[in-house]
């Protein structure tokens, strides 16, 4: 039975590794930094000049293909970023369309036939704005913890700041043009991140193709006026 608990608890100490081919890449290169920086020492104390020059011009190799992972891993991380954004602000105006739908359905109901079941429906409208203010909420986060130019935290703060108020309204069972003017807005802001999040990953995808092939012969040729 002893034998047999070592050789299961084996395997899941390899999967990490095996899952994160970018972190052994990284590890690789910071280790080959380390040995170049160790044979460059080991060169100075020695005072070999053709040996310093050979552990210098290795160690600047292995700092610039790290710098180059680091790079890559950055990237990475922006695209997972951009496509998590996209996802959870399309999923924000799927739910966003049921509120104004069930918004103009009650709105549509006479105010002199609207009993207790049409302010037992809009707080529940209410809730559900909420809701999806939460999400604004993760997604402004998300944001900040990004730290890019890629988007657009004040926008989305202001998109949370407008379904607050909409929850609010639905809570007072205040549908009037005023709510749903401000529900649509709201449409209107989430399409427009959507769009500029859609436009962002295909920027990033257009700027890893590689450039052009130089023309036949070598020499450049001249811009058209």
């Amino acid at each position: 039975p002893g034998e047999g608990g070592e050789s299961e608890a084996t395997p899941p100490m390899e999967q990490p590794e095996q899952q994160n081919p970018a972190r052994k890449r990284l590890q690789a290169a910071e280790q080959k930094m380390r040995d170049a920086q160790k044979k460059l020492e080991e060169a100075n104390r020695e005072a070999a000049k053709d040996d310093q020059e050979k552990a210098r011009q290795e160690l600047e190799k292995a700092k610039a293909d790290l710098e180059e992972i680091l790079r890559q891993l950055r990237e990475e991380e922006i695209e997972r970023t951009l496509a998590q954004l996209e996802a959870r602000f399309r999923k924000m105006l799927e739910l966003q369309l049921k509120v104004n739908d069930s918004t103009l359905r009650l709105e549509s109901i006479p105010a002199a036939d609207r009993g207790r079941e049409v302010d037992i429906a809009a707080g529940k409208l209410g809730v559900d704005q909420r809701k999806i203010a939460l999400e604004a909420d993760k997604a402004y986060n998300l944001l900040l913890e990004e730290g890019s130019s890629i988007a657009f935290p004040e926008s989305v703060e202001q998109l949370r700041i407008d379904m607050e108020q909409v929850a609010e309204r639905l809570a007072q069972t205040k549908l009037d043009p005023l709510t749903i003017g401000i529900e649509e807005e709201i449409v209107t802001a989430l399409n427009e991140m959507i769009a500029a999040l859609d436009k962002a990953q295909k920027d990033k995808e257009d700027n890893k193709q590689p450039p052009p092939p130089p023309p036949p012969g070598g020499e450049p040729q001249d811009e058209p006026l």
